[in-house]
């Protein structure tokens, strides 16, 4: 379990940082992105500031934790030395976290004619959901820590850690479809293919029972609840070069959204006021279940017995169930075996943008996930809201998202582009003022040609 959550934060390391629910906080509030405004709205593309434009390469990644504060001081060496602590703490209060990458690949808009735009766009996702994990439980299984026991376990709740990673291709649409005055609506649609590289899942239902400690290590004892484990598609904990490509699973899905403006009569791109909502990531992708992998077990461990934690300790998820069907303690409920669907992280968003003065705007996001932690194989996104005051040009923009979300709280963050290029964190301003909850990073590089003013 350990092992899978170790492995796909080194991935996201990787390519250089780790990544926030949050995504590409204060830079999607802009009206330069090109093609990549789609990701945020499929409307977007519609009547855009560009003739074409082309995504050569950008990247949002970070890590959140609920209990957990970082700081640019701090935070190389707590992923480096501690990340235990970072995913799951090392106390019994509950512990949840995010990480994961999000790469947009090549991607192409072109404006077909004054009121329609299409798109074809890349992507590639990775994304590890841990909620409320008993911190002091995950130390007991590594050996790491034999103080404060015994330790009694009294979770009602459930716990679970989500690792999904997938590719989707898709074909975007936008068209204008009011133009009325200074009123005018946007409407888009985005149809996507989606190739699952990976889920893997560890579930605990209602697992109470007590930790303790003798000569053979820490063991479990008085134990009840449910244990379930599943695996589809790559399995991360034997990643290499070539696993990443693997495509293992498949779906369909969509975005659909629409934008209004109350615009001004010169120059025409330039509006008052901007109300957008869209619905994204709608869509499942179908896994075959690796039957050595899956399954679901009763607990039932009696109080004059013990069963010992290291044996699951580092061990991918089929040694786990190995570790689990040679046990008299875990009673199996099924094989394993066929097909399941993984919902994509479904959201929300609405935003306002507001022309406040000249060259200077004020965007107020609202993200809402239509998918929670009840669905523990599925990914999903916290719900927040960012307010965005920024400026902006044709050719710079600097922005400053302030953002609450329902995992690390409120961060701010510093971002800006030039040209092509933009650079920018959600968590930057929070991180060298104090400490922060989460720390991203994102960046990214396109080429276009821009329409006359």
């Amino acid at each position: 379990m350990k092992k899978t959550l170790l492995i796909a934060f080194a991935a996201t390391f990787l390519i250089a940082a780790a990544y926030s629910q949050n995504q590409f906080d204060g830079i999607r509030s802009s009206n330069y992105l090109g093609v990549k405004g789609v990701y945020f709205n499929p409307a977007n593309i519609a009547d855009n500031p560009y003739k074409w434009d082309a995504n050569l390469f950008a990247l949002n990644a970070g890590v959140g934790d609920y209990n957990v504060s970082f700081n640019l001081g701090n935070f190389r060496t707590k992923m480096g030395n501690q990340t235990d602590s970072v995913l799951f703490g090392t106390n019994a209060k509950a512990g949840s976290a995010f990480a994961g990458i999000d790469v947009l690949g090549p991607s192409f808009m072109i404006s077909i004619n004054k009121k329609t735009t299409i798109a074809f766009t890349t992507r590639a996702r990775v994304m590890v959901n841990v909620h409320d994990i008993d911190g002091k439980l995950v130390s007991a299984i590594q050996a790491e820590n034999s103080g404060g026991l015994p330790y009694t376990l009294t979770s009602t709740a459930n716990q679970s850690i989500a690792l999904n990673g997938w590719t989707d291709y898709g074909v975007s649409v936008g068209r204008v479809l009011v133009e009325e005055g200074h009123n005018f609506l946007k409407g888009g649609i985005t149809l996507k293919y989606l190739a699952g590289i990976s889920n893997m899942y560890t579930h605990l239902d209602r697992i109470s029972g007590t930790v303790n400690n003798d000569a053979g290590g820490n063991y479990l004892t008085n134990a009840s609840g449910i244990v379930q484990l599943g695996e589809g598609g790559v399995d991360l904990t034997h990643l290499n070069g070539g696993s990443i490509f693997q495509f293992k699973g498949s779906g369909v899905g969509a975005d659909l959204g629409a934008v209004y403006e109350y615009r001004r009569n010169m120059p025409k791109e330039k509006y008052r006021l901007k109300i957008s909502f869209a619905i994204l990531d709608l869509g499942s992708i179908r896994y075959h279940a690796n039957p050595d992998a899956t399954g679901g077990y009763v607990v039932n461990i009696p109080a004059n017995q013990k069963f010992y934690l290291n044996q699951l300790k580092d061990s991918s998820l089929a040694s786990v169930k190995n570790s689990l069907n040679q046990s008299q303690y875990f009673q199996s409920l099924g094989s394993g075996n066929g097909s399941y669907g993984v919902s994509l992280p479904t959201t929300v968003v609405t935003s306002v943008d507001m022309n406040v003065l000249y060259k200077f705007y004020v965007n107020l996001d609202t993200r809402f996930s239509l998918h929670s932690s009840s669905k523990f194989a599925n990914p999903y996104y916290q719900n927040n809201f960012t307010l965005t005051p920024r400026f902006e040009t044709r050719g710079f923009g600097a922005y400053m998202p302030l953002n609450i979300n329902s995992l690390t709280g409120f961060n701010a963050g510093l971002a800006f582009r030039e040209g092509p290029f933009f650079i920018g964190s959600g968590s930057l301003l929070t991180s060298l003022l104090g400490n922060s909850k989460q720390a991203d990073i994102y960046i990214g590089i396109h080429v276009g040609v821009l329409r006359k003013s």
